[in-house]
């Protein structure tokens, strides 16, 4: 089992030691870079203590990405040991090992065939996994430290390659079918694509929010609190990207037609972002041991959780709760709100 603060993983320091890793941040080319928000002032937080359920996993697992599948249960990531784990709304937990040694991240989704696909940052690997627990991995470019990875509308996918300023196009036979190449010291992150049909990244070195299109196109939208290192991204159901700032203590949202806004309530190390049925926005806190729902108004409501929990992924479950990753303590927790 390595030590722990060798990994270099999502949630802690460890995020911290990714961004370190790679925020080379330097000049790149010009493509059209909007000017930042103004941000404003909203009503201050609710914090509620929460009634949460945890379920074990084995020491030392470091849970961090987490999605439902298409067979209702909840897939994870396992960046310790190389695994990716399932388990069942129940609580039956099965956990499938890597072909190759590596570290899966915050990367891991349904994909449009019916199997889960996810990212191995350390490996240089994407990685397709059937329900049934089959695994396939891809060779993503050399050296390109994949991130985090999301279906396309025409059936293909795409995912972020954080040490080479790129975006990988990968066909759902595992052939890599093109890239396209950002602005030099981007550092993209999370990833999803917005209802306009272009993909929206957080581009964590140069602190902006990137709009690319499938040719390429790029327009810019930076941030107005410095150093902020926008980390994941989703898209709500009235059409807006909501995005966690790690380090600006912050969450964001831009329209597509790429009006930016960072809201003023303060969190702690935001990592994790998801929508649930209802179209509310909720968000961890690693470094706050919460986890948030934040209102179009910018008002947030914090579910407190016991100490040293450092919620990392969460996703909205098939039972309508929410489902989050521990990465400190290698649990899997859910949230039940009424």
């Amino acid at each position: 089992m390595p030590d722990r603060r060798s990994i270099v993983g999502f949630a802690g320091y460890p995020v911290l030691q990714l961004l370190t890793l790679i925020l080379t941040a330097c000049a790149g080319g010009q493509p059209k870079t909007q000017p930042p928000a103004a941000t404003p002032t909203p009503p201050a937080s609710i914090r509620i203590a929460a009634s949460i359920h945890e379920f074990p996993l084995p020491s030392g697992r470091a849970p961090t990405g987490i999605t439902v599948g298409p067979d209702h249960n909840l897939w994870f990531t396992e960046e310790a040991g190389s695994r990716i784990g399932r388990l069942s709304v129940s609580g039956k937990l099965l956990e499938i090992s890597l072909p190759i040694d590596g570290a899966p991240g915050v990367g891991i989704i349904p994909g449009p065939d019916g199997n889960l696909w996810f990212t191995d940052r350390n490996a240089d690997q994407v990685g397709r996994m059937t329900p049934l627990g089959q695994i396939t991995e891809y060779p993503a470019p050399s050296s390109s430290s994949p991130i985090d990875i999301t279906a396309a509308p025409d059936g293909t996918l795409w995912f972020s390659e954080s040490n080479t300023d790129r975006l990988g196009h990968l066909g759902i036979d595992g052939r890599l079918l093109n890239e396209v190449a950002l602005p030099a010291g981007t550092a993209p992150a999370g990833l999803t694509f917005g209802a306009d049909g272009n993909l929206w990244i957080c581009a964590s070195a140069s602190n902006e929010i990137l709009r690319v299109s499938t040719t390429g196109q790029i327009s810019r939208y930076r941030l107005k609190t410095e150093d902020a290192h926008p980390f994941r991204i989703t898209r709500a159901p009235d059409g807006n990207l909501w995005f966690v700032e790690f380090l600006g203590n912050r969450i964001g949202r831009v329209t597509p037609s790429g009006v930016l806004t960072e809201f003023a309530a303060r969190v702690f190390g935001p990592v994790g972002i998801t929508t649930d049925t209802a179209g509310s926005v909720w968000f961890t806190e690693e470094k706050g041991d919460a986890i948030g729902r934040i209102a179009s108004s910018g008002s947030v409501t914090e579910y407190v959780l016991p100490r040293g929990v450092a919620p990392e992924g969460i996703v909205s479950g098939p039972d309508g709760a929410l489902w989050f990753s521990e990465f400190k303590t290698s649990r899997i927790g859910r949230l039940a709100v009424p």
